[in-house]
């Protein structure tokens, strides 16, 4: 198998394994997908924080082994740039799609 589906594979076990509501055959299937979709979004802008914590971090070191060397020094302040846009974007996902679906419904 390959790397990348590897990841994908590991990444989405993480995220099924890491919520904590169990679906049940009932009349209240709706509530426990919205229950079971809250907790993956809480888990989802836990690890994002993480992520975005490790580039940041990466970055900065990055910046400060760079020894004067402009190449390191930009790759470094990419690293944290991209991380914050990361970021960003993954928790900023809820907002836009809240915004849109306010316009469609």
């Amino acid at each position: 198998m390959k790397k990348s589906k590897i990841i994908i594979l590991a990444v989405l076990l993480v995220i099924v394994g890491g919520t904590t509501t169990v679906f049940a055959a009932s009349a209240d299937a709706f509530a426990a997908g919205e229950s079971f979709l809250g907790d993956t979004k809480s888990f989802i802008v836990k690890i994002s924080t993480l992520v975005a914590i490790i580039g940041m971090g990466f970055g900065a070191i990055k910046i400060k082994t760079a020894g004067g060397n402009p190449q390191k020094i930009e790759m470094g302040f990419t690293a944290i740039k991209w991380s914050i846009f990361g970021w960003a974007l993954v928790n900023g996902a809820p907002l836009i799609f809240a915004t849109i679906n306010k316009y469609i419904s």
